[in-house]
């Protein structure tokens, strides 16, 4: 049942704390009182980690007689295991018709036109989105945006990496294979500069930091996500992606010491590192003799292309091959799918806006670290 394999791929990669604490596939129960006691059944049994649980059904149809055999089975279920919701899952890979019906039936049961056993009738995305509203609800609002940017990378990950995507790519029928988050997959690969989809074999795209590696000096590198691409004559591509998320229009994207910022735009220019140790003294600009603010603008001028690609792709920096985003991908959690940019066009953009000293960056120190390091925040471009 492919449609039930997309499901439980998506789910076993939410194996994450504070996501899912446990996925269980198959399970099945039966009333006290009598001997059958596999009549009722969950596809999937997820467990928070306040280990409430939710069951989830996968459908690739949305015939009246199917829905309607769920609807009893997952009466039972929650009756009996004391399920807290119950959901059923469709692709967006279904036809036209079954996507309108889905969503019709859904907005039923939002609606309280009909009673309904389970909670919704719902996309994959949509899904995701209430386990992580759920997952993260007790959390504060920093820890939410480093746990949401984290498990980005995982889905994204995920995403590449589930084979029927690719299968469906290359021309194979929705009746033989079911995507996961199809048209994120199309967006991202399409963009990814591959020159003849035909030929790949498989695709492998991995967020492991250890596989990734750390930066000497233990920081993250920009890559969040490695993408290997694998050619039916066996040859290897790489590509590598920093992942973008966040509800907000200016996130923080870079952090070093001055020295460092002096060490990789112009090691020689005694100027420039006096100008960047000034402002990292201060903390602001706002807070700099005018004519040290004009004259790390002028000395800055010449090398924003060069601050660009590190601050973005780490270009420049003490990270090495694969440690170097290539690729920006962009996700503002309105539109389920993102936008993509190679980092010289990406670049590009930025430079298009002037904020601090001439740059497209706004800069500021990182809590409590004002005199110790400089941190840069750039608007996020969803273009």
């Amino acid at each position: 049942m492919k449609g039930k394999d997309a499901l439980g791929f998506l789910l076993n990669s939410l194996c994450v704390k504070p996501y899912l604490k446990k996925v269980d596939e198959n399970i099945k129960v039966g009333r006290d009182g009598f001997s059958n006691q596999d009549q009722f059944r969950a596809h999937y049994v997820i467990t928070f980690y306040d280990d409430s649980k939710w069951c989830i059904y996968s459908t690739t149809s949305c015939r009246s007689d199917r829905i309607e055999g769920i609807q009893w089975i997952a009466y039972n279920f929650k009756d009996i295991q004391n399920i807290e919701k119950a959901y059923l899952i469709y692709s967006n890979t279904s036809n036209k018709r079954d996507l309108d019906n889905f969503k019709k039936l859904n907005k039923d049961i939002e609606n309280r036109i009909s009673y309904s056993s389970l909670n919704g009738i719902l996309s994959q995305s949509r899904l995701f989105d209430l386990i992580e509203e759920k997952a993260l609800k007790s959390y504060n609002s920093g820890a939410q945006k480093t746990y949401k940017g984290n498990i980005y990378e995982v889905l994204i990950s995920t995403i590449l990496s589930y084979t029927d995507n690719l299968k469906l790519l290359q021309g194979g029928s929705n009746q033989e294979y079911v995507g996961m988050y199809y048209d994120v997959f199309k967006s991202v690969i399409f963009n990814l500069d591959i020159k003849d989809m035909q030929k790949i074999e498989k695709i492998e795209a991995t967020n492991d930091k250890n596989k990734i590696g750390k930066l000497p000096s233990g920081g993250n590198p920009k890559t969040d996500v490695l993408v290997n691409i694998m050619y039916k004559n066996k040859n290897t591509e790489t590509r590598t992606i920093s992942c973008k998320r966040s509800v907000e229009d200016s996130v923080s994207v870079h952090e070093y010491k001055a020295d460092d910022f002096a060490d990789v735009l112009d090691k020689n220019n005694e100027k420039l590192r006096r100008y960047l140790n000034e402002f990292q003294k201060v903390g602001a600009a706002t807070q700099m003799k005018e004519e040290d603010k004009k004259g790390l603008e002028q000395e800055l001028k010449p090398l924003l292309k060069k601050l660009c690609r590190w601050v973005i792709g780490g270009y420049g920096g003490k990270g090495q091959g694969i440690q170097n985003a290539d690729y920006i991908l962009m996700y503002d959690e309105v539109n389920i799918v993102p936008t993509i940019h190679t980092l010289e066009d990406y670049c590009d953009i930025l430079l298009r806006s002037k904020k601090t000293f001439g740059t497209p960056f706004s800069w500021t120190y990182p809590s409590k670290k004002r005199g110790k390091s400089i941190q840069l925040k750039a608007k996020l471009i969803k273009e």
